[in-house]
C-alpha cells in the first residue's frame, strides 16, 4: 500500500517467524497466533465495516454490507470483517461456490493500510429468518469448492428459532477450515448443526 513501518518486535530464529503480542504487532496477511507468532492469514481483497458506504473492495473504501460482499464471491477472494461488529445477514444462506476463498471475522484496524485479523475477537452475524443457515458452500464434483476458510464468527438466530437448520452446509468442499465458530441460540427448539460436509 505504499507504506513501510518498521515490525515494533523481534525476529525469533527457532520458530522463523517475527513474534507478537496482539494483532497489531503482525501485518497485513498474517495474525498473531496462540504460540506469539505472527502467521501467515489470508490477504483481505475485501472488507467489511459496520456502517461504511464503500464498494469494499479496498481497505479505504470498506462496506457495511456482509452479505453483499460474500454474494458471487470470485476464486481467491478473502473477505475481512471488522471483529466486535454486528451484521445482518437476513434471509436464506449465501452460497459460495468458488475455491480458494476466505471469509474471517475479528479484524481489527491496525493503520490506514492494514487490517490484521485477531484470534481473540469475532463477527457477529445475524440472521431474522429462523428456518434458515448463514452459508451455503455448493461445489461440484469437476469443480469443487476447495480450500475455503471460515472462521471468526459468532452466528445469531433470533428466538423463535424452530425446526432444522444447518448453519454452514458445505457439499464438495475439499479441505474446508472452519474455525472459531461461536453459534448464539436464544432458547432455540429442533435440531441445530453447526457444520455439515458432504464430499
Amino acid at each position: 500500500f505504499g507504506s513501510c513501518v518498521a515490525r515494533p518486535t523481534g525476529f525469533d530464529p527457532t520458530a522463523g517467524a517475527y513474534t507478537c503480542t496482539g494483532a497489531c504487532d503482525c501485518k497485513l496477511g498474517e495474525t498473531c497466533d496462540p504460540t506469539g507468532h505472527c502467521a501467515p492469514d489470508p490477504v483481505p481483497t475485501r472488507f467489511v465495516s459496520a456502517g461504511a458506504t464503500g464498494n469494499g473492495l479496498s481497505i479505504t473504501a470498506p462496506s457495511g454490507d456482509f452479505r453483499a460482499m460474500i454474494t458471487s464471491l470470485p476464486a481467491g477472494a478473502n473477505v475481512a470483517v471488522r471483529g466486535g461488529q454486528t451484521f445482518a445477514s437476513d434471509g436464506g444462506p449465501v452460497v459460495l461456490t468458488a475455491a480458494n476463498i476466505s471469509v474471517q471475522g475479528g479484524y481489527v484496524v491496525c493503520s490506514t493500510t492494514r487490517w490484521v485479523r485477531d484470534a481473540t475477537q469475532t463477527s457477529t452475524i445475524t440472521n431474522a429468518n429462523p428456518g434458515f443457515g448463514f452459508i451455503n458452500l455448493t461445489g461440484t464434483f469437476a469443480f469443487p469448492a476447495a480450500d475455503v476458510v471460515i472462521g471468526g464468527l459468532t452466528l445469531q438466530h433470533p428466538p423463535s428459532s424452530s425446526g432444522t437448520r444447518v448453519l454452514v452446509d458445505a457439499i464438495y468442499a475439499p479441505r474446508l477450515h472452519v474455525h472459531d465458530l461461536v453459534v448464539v441460540q436464544p432458547a432455540p427448539s429442533g435440531n441445530v448443526t453447526m457444520v455439515q460436509v458432504i464430499n
